[in-house]
């Protein structure tokens, strides 16, 4: 029962919301740009690197934004990935907000995404092990769920030996308990459909 809800609140978020948001995100982006706003950061608890100057999108493309990081990603090899190689570009930006992240804001919207402040209970359904992780090469799967405030959403984590795939809600054993000292942006937990190559990790 758990994994046909899982599988038909998985179905409803991306075909009607991911997937339109991020189709708009390709064309509205660009325009938003236009407006970019600079400007030092307003609420350190939901940014990466509270100390830097942001640049984001204007109010009325907010969900298009990245309250984390803003336009201009932090990553170290961003000035590599990009396809410019100009991480303060113009096409870059549009890359790593319309492409890279799409309607990244999405992971602060309440009932779309995860607070875990709000999580009433956490089960892990199914699975190898409280702990799988591509980046650290723990393998094993996880079937998580957890009942906020509105909602339950669910977790499917998989790493192998060539490959790792998730689907749903970025939730896991590892969450819990909840760490109350953690800035905001660590409490929030967006939803995200990935398929990648273990080889990144090595």
């Amino acid at each position: 029962m758990h994994i046909l809800k899982a599988i038909i609140s998985w179905l409803i978020l991306f075909l009607l919301v991911k997937l339109p948001l991020y189709v708009l995100g390709i064309f509205v982006v660009p325009i938003a740009l236009r407006w970019r706003i600079t400007s030092p950061v307003r609420d350190p608890l939901k940014q990466s690197y509270p100390t830097r100057m942001i640049v984001n999108l204007p109010k009325w493309a907010w969900i298009w934004g990245n309250a984390s990081e803003g336009a201009m990603s932090w990553m170290k090899k961003w000035p590599e990935i990009c396809w410019d190689k100009n991480p303060k570009s113009l096409l870059s930006m549009w890359q790593w907000l319309a492409i890279r992240n799409p309607s990244n804001n999405l992971k602060f919207t309440r009932g779309l995404a995860v607070n875990l402040h709000e999580v009433r209970e956490y089960t892990l359904l199914a699975g190898t092990s409280d702990r799988v992780s591509a980046k650290y090469n723990l393998k094993g799967h996880q079937f998580f769920a957890v009942k906020g405030k509105y909602f339950r959403y669910y977790n499917f984590l998989y790493v192998g030996d060539i490959f790792w795939v998730r689907l749903g809600h970025k939730i896991e054993p590892r969450h819990f308990p909840v760490d109350i000292h953690q800035p905001i942006r660590k409490l929030w937990k967006g939803m995200t459909f990935r398929i990648g190559l273990m080889s990144r990790y090595q």
